[in-house]
């Protein structure tokens, strides 16, 4: 039976000498000597060297980092990587969850010296467990401050992402805000009327090139972002994204399955006071829809 092969890893800590790379390095080594001299592993074990990401941001997980990639590479089945503490490792709970599912997966262990945590032990697979727990409420509480913060947003009507279909976004001040973009109302309601009309998407998209190249407009004219635009128009250009839009609908519009559907203004009334109870105008009050274009 081959020896198991011991990896060193660690991150350069700009802040905090006490962990400098050769401060992990003799930490790890202390274990490793250690752990050979009880006999910890009686097939043998061998120390291939140490793996110090160096000058590379925490925020990056760890097996995206250069040597953190690069240890996967001379590790087999049964082998082990040793930290010296578990913040060299991981930058978050998030990034612990992935890295352990990764590395389980390879059937490669992974030990820290600081918490004496074996991942691959029952103790460890608890821990496991933990830092799974741990991942998820992470998600899950950024996840609703980022709903809290975007719903305050839309109540401000301030942008929250790139600007929709129909809208352009312009700084005035100290705050961003909505103009509208004509060209573009013009190109999603041509889409939208030729898409009724039955033309294909390759149809639409070279009727659409063909019109605003005449017309020197500047605006997006591939058959999905026609079609996501041409779902904007069906609802009047909300001052949202398609994807929330079908979110306060529970619809998914961005389909030309959609686009043929006959009851559009019933739609915009019901996202209208979907929106509304939520605190979110949508539409400028007394804003009048384009008028109804054709390419041909």
């Amino acid at each position: 039976m081959p020896k198991i092969k011991i990896a060193g890893y660690g991150r350069m800590s700009t802040i905090d000498q006490k962990l400098s790379p050769e401060v992990q390095e003799e930490k790890i080594k202390r274990w490793f000597e250690y752990r050979n001299d009880i006999d910890r592993w009686p097939q043998g074990a061998e120390f291939v060297g140490m793996y110090i990401d160096e000058g590379v941001s925490s925020r990056v997980d760890m097996l995206e980092r250069p040597k953190g990639n690069e240890i996967l590479t001379v590790l087999d089945p049964g082998d082990i990587i040793v930290c010296a503490t578990l913040s060299r490792a991981f930058r978050s709970a998030s990034d612990a969850e992935k890295t352990l599912g990764i590395l389980n997966e390879a059937n490669i262990g992974l030990h820290f010296v600081d918490m004496d945590v074996d991942a691959t032990s029952p103790a460890g697979k608890m821990f496991l467990g933990m830092v799974a727990i741990m991942a998820r409420f992470e998600r899950d509480m950024i996840s609703e401050r980022t709903k809290d913060a975007l719903r305050i947003k839309r109540m401000k009507g301030e942008p929250v992402c790139s600007a929709p279909c129909g809208w352009k976004i312009i700084k005035r001040e100290d705050k961003s805000v909505f103009l509208a973009d004509i060209n573009r109302r013009i190109s999603a309601t041509s889409a939208r009327d030729l898409f009724r009309k039955g033309m294909s998407r390759n149809q639409v998209e070279r009727q659409i090139r063909h019109f605003t190249k005449k017309h020197k407009m500047k605006v997006p004219t591939s058959h999905r972002t026609l079609i996501s635009d041409a779902a904007a128009a069906s609802l009047g250009f909300p001052k949202c994204s398609w994807s929330f839009a079908g979110q306060l609908l529970g619809l998914n519009i961005n389909n030309i399955k959609f686009l043929l559907r006959d009851d559009h203004e019933q739609l915009k009334s019901q996202l209208r006071e979907k929106a509304t109870s939520e605190g979110i105008q949508l539409w400028d009050e007394g804003n009048a829809s384009v008028s109804e274009n054709s390419t041909q």
